[in-house]
This record gives C-alpha cells, structure tokens and sequence, in this order.
C-alpha cells in the first residue's frame, strides 16, 4: 500500500473520535480533505466544524463524488466498508483504510497489539499496567478510547498497548506488532462480518507481521507453523502456560505464583492473566510484575462489577457484555461463585446472534431471564424454553422485577449479550442506567 505522503486528496468518513483524531492529522500534513457522516448531527461535528468549512462537510449521507474523487479514504471502524458505495470506490482504483493503517505506516514505537471477542480491553489495560510497573513508558491506545494516531505526539515511549476490534483489523495493511494476541473468538458482530469464518479471519488479521505471536490454545492453528515465535496460553496443560491447582505453570514447571493471592477468580479472569504473563514472558519483562498487577487489579467498570449488595442479594453490571461469549463468560464466573440462583437480564440489538450457545449455558445455570430491548422477544422466546422468564418493555422494569423475586443469596446480573444502541447511546450508558436503577430500588 502506498504512503499517505503520496496522497493529496483525502475523504474522511466518521466524525466521530477517530474522524476528529484523522482529520486533525491530516491537517498537520496539509492534506485536502472532504469529511462525511451518514448521521446529521455526530458525536465530533462541533469539534470538526472548527477545523473544516462547511463546504468541505457531508452530513446524513456519504458524498460518493468526494469518495471516488479522493486520492485515499479514511473509515472509521463502526463504518461498514463492504457498503456498496465502497465497492464503487475500489472499483474506481481509489485506496480505503482506517486511522489504524495510518498510524501504523509512520509508528516507529513497539506495539503489543490485543484482540478478541471479549475482555481485550481488560487486557490491555493489565498489560499497559504491567509494564508501566516494570518502569517502562507505555500507553495504550485504540479501541480503548485513545486514538491511535494521538499517541504519535508522545515521545520517549517503550511500547504502545493497541487494543484493536475486527472492524479495525479488516482495514489495516501494514501493522507489524513485536506481540500479537487474539484472546478468544465467539460469534459477534455477524451483521457486519456475514458468517464466523470472515470473523475470525478478520481477528487472525493480528499475527500477519507480528515478531511473536500468543496464541489461545484452543485457537491453535497451523499459523504456529510459519516460522515466528510463538508460545500458548490456556486451561489445558498442553498449553505453554497453565494453571494447576492454583498454581502458576510454564511448560511442566511451577512458576511460584499462586491464583490464590489474585484479587480476581473464574476462568474468565484466569484467561486474562494468563494471557497477560505470555505477553509479558514474551518481552523478556520478569514475571513478577504481572502477578503484582494481578493481586491488585479488581476489574474494569461495565465489565461483571459488583456494584451493589442489599438484603444479601448481589447485583452485578456487565453492561459491556454485548455478545453472546462475554455473557456466557459472566454466567460462567458467577455460576463459580455463588451458591445462589442466578437471575440474568438479558436483551438489546442481537447483531445477527443466533444465541444457541446462550440458550445452553442458561439451561444449566441461570434461574430466571428478564428480557428487554428489540431482541427481548427473540431471547425470551429462545431461553423461555429451558429456565424461568419474563419479558419486560425496558431496564427499568427488568430491575424492577428482579427486585421482586431477588431472595437473599441469589445473584442479579445485567449481561445483555446485544448491543445497546436500541435503548442507550452505548454500553456505558447502559451500565450507568441499570446502576441508577439498583441505586433506587436498593434504597
């Protein structure tokens, strides 16, 4: 792929954070740039609007003029490049990448680069925090929150810890990390992607170039043959690094580290810290520093918290639960904790799921599902079948009735296993809603 140094023209489409970050950084290069969004009024169009005339804005349609006439075009990730427009723009020979491509032609730092369907941003923010207690000088950048491109103004950095989603790896060319991840893959965004094979291939799109790949066990493939570094993680002792009987392992050897004196438990949290030390390992960085995080780390907001306990009953907001594996993942871990009946609010925008493997998972361990959303008659259709519930018309009343047939000792837990944009601007809003919510019925 060609150097953005040879382009002129450019069309941004997002103007959102990551359109605001690209077009200040193309500005800094003094490129001509057109900006469009299919929305009227986007999260960053104030921002934009004092950085671009009003003549070089498109709003609540894509200009495909400025597309097929620019000499590159910059997505945001939540802009579905497979549209049929974009097919027009390659058919005209003109190049479509996101910030991340463009960040990574010009980045000469270290890039620890993490995927996977759930708890990548968990990682990355144990790994940047691992490091970071090791005295190196780390940020972390991408589908966390930073944008990418905001962290070429930071000098004197060791590594750059990229969280990266599918929509971001589908568009990136040139991305060469010293360590790769991809935590694990279930089925999510299917609305975007098609079918799981264009998913995962997308995810895998992580190891082309990296120096040293961790991979899950349980998603070998023949990629382990291609001559890089590689090392596992994982629950079987066929993995590189394993737990066995609490203890810490690194082939058949104890490592003296203990899950015990880890702030965290469950397999969902295990995967993580494994994950974690591999990278670490990886790097040459002691171990030590990992398991140091891990003793004090206590969880992420949105992501299975504990926000609450009243009449002995435990409420937990896994609001950033928008597919089908973080919500299994959620039941899983609690199911380990908990002596008590499990009551999941479930529901949201589906993103094509089938929920099979939900159904499953509730079947054994869940005592009570309160759907809600767009996809609630879908979900209290499927899980009705195989557990107690009921189908309510918003969070508000799902909390409600969750009160009400809360005893002491049970768990009530909001893991949507959907998206939120039905109801809410995003999970965090979601998960903020649901706490306001526990917060009034608690008293």
């Amino acid at each position: 792929m060609n150097s953005l140094a040879q382009c002129e023209t450019v069309a941004v489409v997002g103007m959102g954070k990551t359109g605001y970050s690209v077009i200040r950084y193309l500005l800094s290069k003094g490129k001509d740039i057109r900006a469009m969004d299919q929305q009227n009024n986007p999260s960053g169009l104030v921002q934009i609007q004092e950085l671009l005339p009003t003549d070089r804005l498109c709003l609540g349609a894509l200009n495909e003029t400025w597309l097929c006439a620019a000499d590159l075009v910059i997505v945001s990730p939540g802009v579905d490049v497979s549209l049929p427009i974009f097919q027009r723009v390659r058919d005209s020979g003109k190049r479509i990448c996101g910030d991340v491509e463009l960040f990574c032609q010009v980045n000469q730092v270290p890039l620890i680069a993490i995927t996977g369907s759930n708890g990548k941003t968990t990682l990355t923010t144990l790994v940047a925090s691992a490091l970071t207690k090791a005295g190196k000088k780390v940020v972390a950048a991408g589908n966390i929150g930073l944008p990418v491109l905001d962290t070429l103004a930071q000098v004197d950095l060791d590594y750059i810890v990229l969280e990266l989603s599918s929509f971001q790896l589908e568009s990136v060319y040139s991305l060469r990390a010293a360590v790769a991840v991809v935590l694990n893959v279930s089925p999510d965004h299917l609305d975007r992607h098609r079918t799981m094979a264009d998913y995962f291939n997308a995810k895998m799109r992580i190891y082309k170039n990296a120096t040293h790949a961790v991979y899950n066990h349980e998603l070998l493939s023949e990629e382990r043959e291609r001559g890089r570094a590689c090392c596992t993680f994982g629950n079987s002792a066929d993995a590189d690094f394993y737990i066995a009987n609490s203890t810490l392992m690194y082939g058949n050897k104890e490592m003296g580290f203990s899950t015990d004196s880890w702030a965290l438990h469950g397999q969902h949290h295990y995967q993580n810290a494994l994950a974690l030390i591999a990278i670490i390992h990886a790097l040459a960085v002691p171990v030590l520093y990992a398991d140091q995080v891990l003793k004090s780390f206590h969880g992420i907001a949105h992501r299975c918290q504990k926000i609450a306990e009243f009449a002995g009953v435990a409420w937990y907001n896994d609001s950033k639960a928008t597919n089908e594996g973080a919500a299994i993942a959620a039941v899983n871990t609690l199911a380990e904790r908990t002596s008590g009946r499990i009551i999941l609010l479930v529901g949201g925008e589906s993103k094509g799921a089938s929920f099979c493997e939900l159904k499953r998972v509730v079947a054994e361990k869940v005592d009570f599902v309160i759907a809600f959303g767009n996809s609630g008659g879908e979900l209290y259709d499927l899980l009705a079948s195989v557990t107690s519930a009921s189908l309510v018309d918003s969070l508000s009343a799902a909390v409600s009735l969750a009160d009400a047939l809360a005893k002491a000792g049970d768990v009530v837990l909001l893991s949507p296993a959907c998206a939120s944009f039905d109801m809410f601007n995003n999970y965090k809003h979601r998960g903020e809603v649901f706490t306001r919510h526990v917060q009034e019925v608690s008293g």
